[in-house]
């Protein structure tokens, strides 16, 4: 079995308490699933681009106008402009204004964790399960989903934007700056 993270289109299916949603896939003949997956918001996609890229500048710490984040990442930038200005809320971003305007990472890389950029752009409810696991309540499966979300919400905050960076691009064999489309 395959785990897999599914970014959805802004307005979609996954809502705050969408983020533990399992997703099957069965094959033919009634197979065991083949992947599971974990959905995203598009916003959280795209905040993690622009962020990845920031670090992965030779000087993290000058700001970037907002216009060339945007380009950099392929994300539109009025709806990178909300993103960012939840991750300066957020303490993540730094936003500057004058000759350099733009916006900088606030911190080290290693120190911003992909449970930040979640909690930031989704909300804290986003890493629980939805109201159909938890209406359940206190059954078996309950139990075990609830083990499965802090799984995943400690590998989130082991995980940080420093790590991204240092991963290889799809398609190459060495380190640089990770693909995340």
């Amino acid at each position: 079995m395959s785990g897999s993270i599914v970014f959805l289109e802004e307005g979609g299916l996954a809502g705050a308490s969408d983020f533990g949603r399992s997703q099957r896939s069965c094959g033919a003949r009634g197979e065991h699933p083949e992947t599971t997956t974990v959905e995203l918001a598009r916003s959280c996609h795209y905040a993690v681009r622009g962020l990845v890229f920031l670090a992965a500048r030779s000087h993290p710490d000058e700001p970037v106008l907002l216009r060339d984040i945007a380009v950099a990442t392929n994300a539109p930038e009025a709806f990178l402009s909300k993103i960012f200005q939840s991750l300066r809320a957020a303490g993540i971003v730094r936003s500057h204004r004058g000759t350099s305007r733009g916006y900088a990472l606030a911190g080290d890389p290693a120190e911003i964790s992909l449970y930040d950029i979640v909690v930031a752009t989704e909300g804290p409810a986003s890493l629980h399960t939805s109201d159909a696991v938890a209406a359940e309540g206190g059954g078996p499966f309950a139990k075990v989903w609830t083990d499965v979300e802090s799984l995943i919400a400690n590998r989130l905050r082991s995980t940080t934007v420093k790590d991204l960076v240092s991963l290889p691009a799809e398609g190459t064999g060495g380190g640089g700056q990770a693909r995340l489309e």
